[in-house]
């Protein structure tokens, strides 16, 4: 008699286990990817979703040793769009993985992990589930990978800063928003000149996007090696540009100010004594160290 299949456990209802999993974990793969660190290692990823379909549905499967990334190599990434289970899988916290949104837990696949492909199931997603609007990134408390459809708010344009040792990389600094929320975002190369591209009021669907805490409720997006940007059209994209809200609050950290921002700022009453002493300077001599402050006279 053959024996009766493993249990499937929703990915919203996993937890990290001490040794192997008894129950089935059952998913979509919409991801696949092999990740060059600074270091110049490389570890392998894929992404699975479940029929559950909500945000807390993904689960990020890791293989970072030269035999468990050839396992992942030959097991997952030829079936990237199917629906698999995996059994005799392994389960451990996150750590300094970035998983999908508020997750804490990863899947370690090695040789020992069993995976079986599945009969097609339309309740199955094929892509991520999105975050519903900018706003919803409070719920989370540390830097995650997230998918949403916002419009931009502010175009951009590519520069090229260094990034250390003398290195420099193309990026794109925009503003985007979804409902009453905005959210800066840098894009890298190779999406920086795509995004350089896009006009106000355009709609993308950003897929796979780092999203990073600031602190005190601020956040930014940033761009990830695998991150996808697609353009929206119709009523995907009318929607999202109907539920802006006429006055978008940013949700971003402001480091810096224009010229012409500065200039809007109602001047301050300065100490006179330190216009006495810059009046009084005799450059030759020395120097007077202030604060630079605006002054209005009168």
């Amino acid at each position: 008699m053959a024996s009766k299949p493993a249990f499937v456990k929703g990915i919203k209802d996993i937890v990290v286990t001490g040794g192997r999993t008894a129950e089935q974990i059952k998913g979509r793969i919409v991801k696949t990817h092999v990740e060059v660190l600074r270091s110049g290692k490389e570890k392998t990823m894929a992404v699975i979703v479940d029929a559950g379909n909500t945000l807390r549905s993904v689960l990020v499967l890791e293989g970072w040793s030269v035999a468990d990334q050839a396992t992942m190599k030959k097991l997952v990434f030829p079936n990237e769009g199917k629906i698999v289970s995996f059994t005799n899988s392994r389960l451990q916290g996150k750590g300094r993985t970035l998983v999908y949104f508020d997750s804490d837990v990863k899947m370690c696949l090695d040789a020992a992990t069993k995976m079986t492909v599945c009969e097609e199931d339309a309740t199955y997603p094929t892509e991520l589930p999105l975050l519903p609007e900018v706003k919803d990134a409070a719920a989370v408390s540390g830097a995650c990978m997230i998918s949403m459809v916002v419009a931009v708010n502010v175009a951009g344009e590519v520069t090229e800063p260094s990034i250390g040792l003398g290195v420099t990389k193309k990026v794109c600094n925009l503003k985007v928003a979804a409902g009453s929320k905005g959210m800066s975002a840098a894009f890298w190369e190779p999406m920086a000149t795509q995004m350089a591209q896009a006009s106000v009021g355009e709609v993308f669907r950003l897929d796979w996007t780092t999203l990073v805490p600031e602190g005190n409720g601020m956040f930014k997006l940033s761009s990830a090696p695998h991150s996808t940007s697609r353009l929206q059209t119709g009523d995907a994209a009318d929607s999202v540009r109907s539920a802006l809200a006429t006055d978008v609050e940013s949700m971003s950290a402001t480091y810096g100010r224009s010229r012409a921002e500065k200039l809007k700022e109602l001047f301050t009453q300065g100490s006179l004594s330190t216009l006495d002493h810059v009046q009084r300077l005799n450059p030759q001599e020395g120097a007077y160290a202030a604060k630079c402050i605006m002054m209005q006279c009168s």
